[in-house]
Formats: structure tokens, sequence, C-alpha cells
């Protein structure tokens, strides 16, 4: 039988073990050694982090070893008895939170480990709020640590009632709660001794029960860009899940807005080379023509024949959360939509409406929204931002709205009016696009590279003077 090929999005408060508990795991499914384990340990206690063992797994700077702390999306695939899993580790500090946040648009399911001693923390509760406004709608809990509560079936069920009671209020359609002790390996592959009244699934037969989100198959190519990589004997690969359409070896694709032509020279879904890959695949696609520093996270993939588009502007329908404060036109803040975090400015509120129904309210007081508050609005970007209207592309049409360190709101995107787009030929005749948005910095960039090609012959030497 041919195995399910998900992504799983590893969320969390900081602290609570969501390295270690990858990290143990790939260790119980033979794909990490414990030779490389105990070499992590004997590193770590040179530095007073012996414990950190199994979370070095997945936090391989030199940095994040040092603080202690996820500082980016780490990844790794994981392949169980029924599933072909690609892992997104997202960090738990909400200083890192866009991170997190582009994590859960290229996931099928969000997997929350929660400390059950602790319990619900500050971040456990924006971690889930944000990935449910992100389009998950399957949360499996890892109710870890649960030898610091002595394994006590009454604590375990009273902290499980407590996260389905809130991960209920914040609307996820399935929640599976499933206690583990990921530093003793309890119930991540096997049922341990230590659990003998326990009588559920272990955390491997919770993923397995994992679906895919789905994803519109019909369509342009679609994908936004979650991570740039440099590899060794492929060049740049752009990481990310296929929202829309297909590609395969060989294709031509246009990155917006970074403005680039490339070519399709290889893709890897779910750690194994594919010739081709469709909607809702989560893959790393090696291009060719597009260097490391061309490409970030934010921009999307698309075809040549039909590239992606920036906003000019766009209306969207939006909910402002308590402690938005007073917004009126001329607010700004930060839309959030899949792997792009873009400034906007509020130009209008063209009407307010009941969240719960989606009817029309008073239009006594348009001009002003607070704590709350639903309304149709149009935004204008500040910066280069792809986004789809909720009809044409869920997946590319919600978005978190924050200001500073706070998610003050969250909308989906209505319609769509493009900026401007000019085709001109490029050198042999092929045709790119320029648009009236450029990306901050891309112009000195272009205006260094020409200067380097001015300031060399033919054969690429340096002129001499």
């Amino acid at each position: 039988m041919e195995k399910k090929r998900l992504a799983v999005v590893v969320l969390g408060h900081v602290d609570h073990g969501k390295s270690t508990l990858v990290g143990r795991l790939l260790v119980e499914k033979g794909q990490v050694h414990p030779e490389e384990i105990e070499r992590y340990a004997a590193l770590g206690a040179g530095i007073g982090k012996e414990s950190f063992k199994y979370a070095w797994v997945m936090d391989r700077t030199d940095e994040s070893r040092r603080r202690g702390l996820t500082l980016d999306l780490n990844f790794a695939d994981l392949e169980t008895r029924r599933s072909e899993l690609h892992i997104i580790d997202a960090p738990g500090h909400r200083d890192f939170l866009r991170s997190m946040i582009t994590g859960t648009t290229a996931a099928d399911a969000a997997l929350l480990v929660v400390d059950a001693q602790e319990g619900i923390m500050p971040q456990t509760r924006e971690h889930a709020r944000l990935a449910r406004l992100m389009g998950l709608e399957h949360v499996l809990v890892a109710l870890n640590k649960i030898d610091k509560v002595g394994f006590e079936p009454g604590a375990i069920a009273n902290a499980a009632s407590e996260l389905k009671a809130m991960l209920g209020e914040a609307g996820f359609s399935k929640i599976d709660i499933i206690p583990v002790s990921a530093w003793e390996g309890q119930n991540l592959t096997a049922r341990g001794e230590r659990m003998g009244w326990y009588r559920g699934r272990t955390l491997e037969e919770a993923l397995d029960e994992i679906e895919h989100r789905g994803a519109p198959a019909g369509g342009s190519f679609r994908m936004p860009v979650m991570q740039v990589l440099q590899i060794g004997g492929v060049g740049t690969v752009a990481l990310g899940r296929i929202e829309r359409g297909e590609v395969s070896e060989g294709d031509g694709v246009f990155a917006v807005p970074a403005n680039k032509a490339g070519v399709v020279r290889s893709i890897e879904a779910y750690g194994k080379a594919v010739r081709a890959a469709r909607a809702g695949d989560t893959v790393g696609i090696g291009l060719r023509d597009i260097g490391r520093q061309e490409l970030s996270r934010g921009d999307v993939l698309g075809t040549p024949e039909d590239p992606p588009r920036p906003a000019e502007e766009f209306s969207a329908k939006i909910v402002l959360f308590p402690g938005a404060g007073t917004v009126r036109p001329g607010w700004s803040a930060h839309v959030h939509c899949h792997t792009a975090a873009v400034p906007v400015r509020l130009e209008s509120i063209e009407m307010k409406f009941r969240p719960e129904s989606g009817e029309a309210s008073s239009e006594a007081d348009r001009a002003v929204l607070g704590d709350g508050d639903a309304a149709l609005v149009r935004f204008r970007p500040l910066k280069p931002l792809v986004l789809e209207p909720t009809g044409r592309l869920p997946g590319m049409a919600r978005f978190a709205l924050r200001v500073g360190r706070e998610t003050v709101g969250a909308g989906s995107c209505v319609s769509v009016e493009a900026a401007e787009s000019q085709a001109h030929p490029k050198e042999g005749g092929a045709q790119a696009f320029s648009y009236k948005h450029r990306k901050t910095g891309q112009g000195a960039r272009d205006q260094k590279a020409r200067k380097e090609r001015e300031a060399r012959d033919i054969w690429g030497k340096p002129v001499r003077k």
C-alpha cells in the first residue's frame, strides 16, 4: 500500500520540548543513529546543555545550540507505518512568530507540544489561534513531560480537558491529545511500562491518522516560498507548499516579487527525489538561473506564461481582536499571508458586518473600527505582496494582522487590484515581467550587478583603466 505524504508543523510554547520530541521520534524510527545522540550529549556537557541532546538533532546552528532556542524553521523527514511525513519544527519564542506562521502555511496539520505540568501558556494559545487562522483544522497535541507529574492519570486528564476546551474555542474541527514523555521515550512509538494504565494511541499511531488538507488542483502553478537554501551540487532550493497546479523537472518558473525567471532543475518531496509534484505537496525545488540571494521567504513561484502579480490594493473581510484599539483609515499593520509578512495601510472601511452571520450592520459609524468589529475594508500594501481572493485560492487569501508583537486581527482577501505589469524582452527573445512595485533593495542590487558587468570584458576579466 502506498504511503500518504503529509506535512506537519510542530508548535508550542518555548521550552515545552518541541525539538526534543522530534529528535527522539527520529531516533526511535531509526532515522538518527544513537551514536549521534551520544556525540551531542558529550558536546552539550561541555557547555552545560547535555539535556539538549535530542533537541540538537533539529537545532543545528551554533547560535541555536548556544542559546538553547529554536531560532528559525527546521525540517526533517520521518517515515511512519502508514505515512511519509515532512516535519516543520517552528520556533516557540514570540520574537520569531513570523517563522511560526510561515510554517503553518505549508502543513496539513499541527502538532502542538504542551508541557503537562505547566499547561496552557501564552504562546500555546497564540500558536493555536494563528494555526487555525491560517487554515489548519486538525491539531494533534503531544501532552509532553508527563514524567514531571509522575505519570498520574488524574493530572494528565485535567491538563487534557483544559487543552481540549481551549482548542475547541479556537475553532479546530479535529482535536487529538496524546500523553507522552519525549525525554523518556514514553508513548512515542510504543507504550512504556510506566503507562500501563493507558489504553489510547501512541503518537505515531495518531500521526498516521492525519489526512491531507487539500488544495485546488486546476489552474496555474503557485508556490509561496517558505525557505531558501543553497545546497552543494544542486544550487538554489526553494522550499514550500504547492498551493495550486503542478510542476515538473524542466519547467520554467517565475518568482514574484523577486522578478526572476528560472528553470526547475530537480524536485524533492518528503525526502525523496520526484519528477513532478502537485497541489498539496510540500517540496524542495532546485532552481537553475536564480541565485540564493535573489529569492526570499514570501516570494511566490508561478509560470512564466501566467506569473503571479503583486497587489496594488486589495479588499478583505477582517475581524479585530480584543486589544486592537482604535482603527481608522491611515492605520498600518503587518499582513501575514501564506509565507509573506508585509506592511499595509488601511485605505477605507467599506462596510461593517456581523461576524456570526456576515450580514451588514449599522452604517452609523463607518469611519472607525474597534475591538471585536468585523468589516469589509481596503488595504494598500506598502511593499510587494502576492495574494489571491478566497474564492480562487484560500491558501493564499487568509491572513493575520499584527502590530508590533501582538496579533490584533485576522482576515481573508475578497478581491485584488493587481499592480500594473509590463512585458519586456530578455536576451534571446524570452519574456520577463516587471511591476510598478519594486522589492526593497532590488534596485540597488541590480545597479551593483550592472556596474560589475561593465567593469569586465567579454571574457569576464577586469577591464584595465
